[in-house]
């Protein structure tokens, strides 16, 4: 029998990736759609069309519309129609408002806390976030901009924080996916910028720098939805 840390390794220590059910591969397949665009905002969703397509009966369907209208995607009204979350410029703002408060409570927090480990992942990440704004493909460039986001947030060590700041800033990515790099896809590579110089203060252990870097990184998006 195989060995783990001197002792035997049994099949408990085997990770296994169960499958998803029907309900979270809807849920994903929606989730993406509306990330890349093909669901518009405030375009209207079915559940007979959505259980036609994914060849199935209207529960998982209308499992993960709940899902996703509880995660303020989707909207069902009164009369049960579906549509995919209509936000105005203004919207966005509210959500910057909120979500820049938190992003620097988190960023602070994680200077304490980040190890040389995390720095060289971020390392990485933002490398990978450069060749994708070479190669000017917005949607996979703002899903890694959200996993480094997410890293830092985690090295925060504190999950409230961190369930606060991912679930909200996904939306975010969302309607700045929309209004921002949709119409403007020039303006990566000014993101780019913003998260090496990010990547440089956290490296150093700047605070100060640290919070002006953060702040303008916001004010960005706020003068591109302005």
């Amino acid at each position: 029998m195989d060995k783990k840390d001197g002792k035997e390794k049994t099949w408990a220590d085997t990770v296994i990736e169960a499958p998803l059910t029907i309900r979270e591969t809807i849920y994903r397949h929606i989730k993406e759609a509306i990330f890349r665009g093909e669901l518009q905002p405030g375009q209207r969703i079915t559940e007979r069309e959505t259980a036609r397509i994914f060849n199935v009966s209207s529960g998982p369907v209308r499992e993960a519309f709940q899902i996703l209208s509880a995660e303020k995607l989707l909207n069902i009204n009164a009369r049960k129609e579906v549509h995919v979350v209509f936000a105005t410029l203004d919207d966005v703002k509210k959500l910057v408002d909120f979500v820049i408060d938190l992003d620097l409570l988190a960023v602070k927090r994680a200077l304490k806390f980040m190890g040389d480990e995390d720095i060289a992942d971020l390392k990485h990440l933002t490398r990978e976030l450069g060749e994708l704004c070479s190669e000017k493909d917005r949607l996979d460039f703002s899903k890694l901009n959200m996993r480094i986001h997410e890293k830092i947030w985690t090295a925060s060590k504190n999950p409230y924080l961190y369930e606060a700041l991912s679930s909200n800033h996904e939306k975010l990515l969302i309607l700045v996916n929309h209004f921002i790099f949709s119409r403007k896809p020039a303006v990566l590579s000014t993101s780019y910028e913003s998260h090496l110089e990010l990547l440089n203060v956290l490296e150093n252990r700047d605070m100060r720098k640290a919070v002006k870097v953060v702040t303008k990184h916001w004010d960005w998006i706020l003068d591109h939805v302005t």
